[in-house]
């Protein structure tokens, strides 16, 4: 399932109920703010089921042009399903977009340098693969690629593609998922990857190495022996002053 369904619906003198699926862990925003990292073995489980989706929506010519973590919500199950189509549109043959709208953090540079530039061709679905980017970086460093206290500023570093993996939350990090990143997070929306590129990137195709604990009978002997030699000397210590 892409969205959230819509199961049923009541109707009183004031107002309107609608019934949607139950989503009990709520938005990945407040799931992210409660681990504040995630591993990269739980962000391809999340970031492979969005591109998913965005596959299926890019698909049918829909373009959503709000992701982000607040508009994902996870179940019990921790399957996810998106959420908040009020910015969505199926765009026509050829047709491009020119609306400023979004949220700021995630806006694709695109998008920005339309509201500033009356002569720019518009913008399509790919600004929807940017906006994946920028989730998938802040669920593996626990903080946006693009901030600044001062929003203007923010939105030059978005136009300008402007950031880095140097903080210490990417020292552990394998360069398999720094690439798929970099293939996202493409200032030019024309080689920005796709979803269906992105689904194929070696990230989702294959177990990082480093999340891979191989076991090593040489290492569990050298652990083995270390204790061996520890209670040794412990007991050679209490039988000494007996």
């Amino acid at each position: 399932m892409v969205g959230v369904s819509l199961n049923d619906c009541y109707e009183s003198s004031s107002f309107y109920f609608l019934v949607f699926d139950l989503m009990k862990r709520g938005e990945l925003f407040d799931y992210l703010t409660e681990k504040v990292t995630l591993s990269e073995k739980e962000a391809r489980s999340i970031m492979r089921a969005l591109l998913e989706v965005v596959q299926f929506l890019h698909s049918k010519n829909i373009v959503h042009r709000d992701l982000k973590p607040e508009n994902v919500l996870l179940d019990d199950d921790m399957n996810i399903k998106l959420s908040d189509f009020g910015f969505s549109l199926q765009l026509g043959p050829g047709k491009k977009l020119k609306e400023l709208c979004g949220t700021p953090g995630y806006l694709a540079p695109e998008i920005l340098l339309c509201s500033m530039d009356e002569t720019h061709p518009g913008y399509s679905k790919e600004v929807d693969l940017w906006s994946c980017g920028v989730i998938m970086y802040t669920l593996l460093s626990g903080s946006p690629p693009f901030w600044h206290r001062k929003q203007m500023l923010m939105l030059r570093m978005i136009m300008d593609g402007n950031y880095n993996f140097d903080s210490p939350e990417w020292q552990d990090r394998s360069e398999t998922v720094k690439d798929l990143i970099s293939h996202l997070l493409v200032v030019k929306p024309e080689n920005r990857f796709t979803a269906d590129q992105a689904l194929a990137h070696p990230f989702f195709q294959q177990y990082v190495v480093e999340e891979v604990r191989h076991f090593s009978p040489f290492r569990k002997f050298k652990v083995n022996l270390c204790l061996w030699n520890i209670w040794k000397a412990a007991t050679a210590f209490k039988c000494g002053g007996t």
